[in-house]
């Protein structure tokens, strides 16, 4: 992610985030750009980091699965897509 790009980033997920409006980060395509948007707060991140585009089904049975070495879940906390440190995971 060049400078100026992360700049413009981090003002928008502060402005989000004191609106308490839920933020997405597209274009995490690499581990460096989860890192970076993570640490600037973002909750929720899409992009070829963790998966190339798919069809709709194949999508639903990605998302259906738990992440690769991720602990079984018990009761209904919201599943944070920024801990899959992993691509595809």
């Amino acid at each position: 992610m060049h400078q100026h790009d992360a700049e413009e980033v981090s003002k928008l997920a502060t402005f989000g985030r004191r609106k308490v409006l839920p933020r997405v980060a597209e274009g995490v395509e690499t581990k460096t750009d989860f890192l970076a948007v993570r640490e600037m707060g973002f909750a929720l991140a899409q992009g070829f980091h963790f998966a190339k585009p798919m069809p709709a089904r194949k999508f639903r049975a990605h998302h259906a699965r738990p992440p690769a070495g991720a602990p079984a879940m018990t009761g209904a906390p919201e599943r944070d897509n920024l801990n899959r440190s992993q691509p595809g995971g």
